[in-house]
């Protein structure tokens, strides 16, 4: 299930530092991780709470909300950054180490 810690995904290019500008926010974890979310930072948005659930249908939201804007980004140079591996993988690992 999605706990506290639950996936939050980064859509854009990197986390804060460096990375392309803008990077949306999506996940149903981005409650819990609000509070290392830099304030004031116009790059980073977080998405409205009803666009946490990361689905293509939210991409393609935040996609129409960007072209509204006069922003446009290859669709193929997306790139979703999981704070934390997804719970499948943590499954698989343990699953993994216990056959060892």
């Amino acid at each position: 299930g999605v706990g506290g810690a639950g996936a939050f995904c980064f859509f854009g290019g990197g986390l804060w530092g460096g990375g392309a500008r803008p990077v949306y926010l999506i996940g149903e974890g981005i409650a819990f991780h609000q509070k290392h979310v830099p304030d004031g930072d116009a790059g980073v948005v977080v998405s409205l709470p009803e666009m946490w659930r990361a689905r293509a249908g939210v991409l393609a939201r935040i996609g129409g909300e960007m072209a509204r804007g006069g922003e446009f980004v290859d669709p193929y140079r997306l790139e979703p950054i999981y704070v934390r591996v997804p719970e499948a993988q943590e499954k698989m690992e343990e699953k993994e180490r216990g056959m060892k």
